[in-house]
């Protein structure tokens, strides 16, 4: 996928959050990669208050963001069957 521009980049990023969100609420899912996901933060496309709050309500779903140093949080945990 090509993107051309800034504002494009910004357009399918905000897509892309809102289909992790989603994601994020799944109760079969046990762990989702947000890749890069500290960009839509650094260029301000994303609150901050609005990213912790849907990675805290995630259920029993662990994440994990490249680039982005973060640790896992205490509503982070591992799925056992």
């Amino acid at each position: 996928m090509e993107v051309e521009g800034p504002g494009e980049n910004e357009g399918l990023a905000l897509e892309q959050w809102e289909r992790a969100k989603a994601r994020l609420q799944d109760p079969e899912l046990a762990m989702l990669v947000l890749d890069e996901f500290t960009y839509l933060l650094h260029y301000g496309w994303l609150e901050t208050e609005e990213a912790v709050t849907a990675l805290q309500g995630g259920g029993q779903c662990s994440t994990l963001s490249s680039r982005a140093g973060m640790r896992p949080t205490s509503s982070s945990r591992r799925r056992t069957s």
